[in-house]
């Protein structure tokens, strides 16, 4: 798959904020990994004109609060997300609960 840059955000960041875990394998070998999720819970909401997700109220998520909630009980998004929720507070726990039904978790 191929995103052009645009003035602000480059063609790497556009595929993250148009993640999609239903695409085609062909297009997207990776569609399952949570990739523009993760992306998600860390920036400052919807960055790009390209972006699948219509609500991402989520920011200042870290990579080690993401591998912190990845521990051997963890089997399914589901798991991950109620985890990460717990370790971090239940912080923006709606809004969390909301992007991950947008991915479709």
């Amino acid at each position: 798959m191929y995103f052009n840059n645009s003035s602000t955000y480059s063609s790497h960041h556009n595929f993250l904020e148009d993640y999609n875990p239903n695409r085609e394998i062909d297009k997207d070998p990776n569609r399952l990994l949570p990739k523009g999720l993760f992306n998600d819970m860390m920036d400052q909401g919807i960055e790009s004109n390209q972006s699948s997700i219509q609500f991402d109220n989520v920011s200042g998520f870290t990579n080690a609060q993401f591998y912190n909630a990845l521990t051997n009980n963890v089997n399914s998004m589901l798991d991950y997300k109620a985890l990460i929720l717990q370790q971090n507070n239940f912080n923006q726990q709606n809004e969390v609960t909301q992007l991950f039904n947008e991915y479709g978790y």
